[in-house]
């Protein structure tokens, strides 16, 4: 079986904090390599770099020293307004708190990242619409978010991460906020998204989500720990 191309590389990765006179490591020289289908499942104590790997990793935090490659390009050096496009196109991030805008619909709410996208109205709600309809809520497209139940609001959020059709979509803690029930549909949706042929990053301190990725990194002190292939566990959406 052929090797998937490598999508995203990080590179001798260290990121430093100042915090008064402390210097502070939150990644000492991290090398990571990304293929595109993988599901990656990152783990590790509080303190241990996991989400500070996830920012630099998803372009929203730059790295101390180090490179980061997204499809063999050095994107660790360009300007802000470049990574801004460059996110808008490649990037999809989904995270624990949902994000979502409380006083618009979860049509208007998806529809958002199309508008930086240069796409006309149509554009904008016709896909919004098909990826609602993907996630389940094709019968709440005109529900603001305090019409919405947490998993239902996770769901927006997940849909909105997707609909500019992202090369990886990365997630904080997608279930933290969500009880077990509405835990495991989320789960059940990104390993649907994950037998698509979708790449996808995820934070998380809890070993039973972090068992539907194919692959786990376990971080400690800044440092990957751990970097093996399991079985993804599976439940009916």
């Amino acid at each position: 079986m052929t090797e998937q191309p490598i999508v995203l590389e990080l590179r001798n990765v260290v990121k430093s904090y100042h915090v008064g006179e402390q210097e502070i490591q939150a990644l000492r020289g991290v090398d990571f390599a990304l293929r595109k289908g993988e599901f990656v499942a990152i783990m590790g104590s509080s303190g241990a770099g996991k989400s500070t790997m996830l920012q630099i990793s998803s372009l929203l935090d730059n790295p101390t020293s180090g490179e980061i490659y997204l499809h063999g390009e050095d994107v660790s050096r360009k300007s802000e307004a470049d990574l801004a496009h460059v996110r808008n196109k490649e990037i999809g991030f989904v995270f624990q708190q949902f994000n979502l805008l409380p006083k618009v619909s979860a049509l208007e709410n998806v529809a958002l990242p199309l508008v930086y996208a240069n796409k006309s109205k149509m554009e904008r709600y016709l896909a919004a619409k098909a990826m609602l309809e993907k996630v389940g809520l094709g019968d709440r497209l005109m529900n603001s978010r305090a019409q919405l139940s947490g998993g239902q609001q996770q769901r927006v959020a997940i849909a909105r991460a997707l609909v500019n059709d992202p090369t990886i979509l990365f997630a904080d803690e997608p279930t933290g906020n969500l009880d077990s029930t509405a835990g495991d549909e989320i789960m059940a949706m990104f390993s649907e998204l994950h037998d698509e042929g979708r790449t996808i990053i995820m934070v998380t301190h809890e070993p039973d989500i972090a068992a539907f990725a194919a692959r786990l990194i376990v971080m400690k002190d800044g440092k990957i720990m751990k970097d093996t292939k399991q079985k993804p566990k599976r439940v009916k959406a």
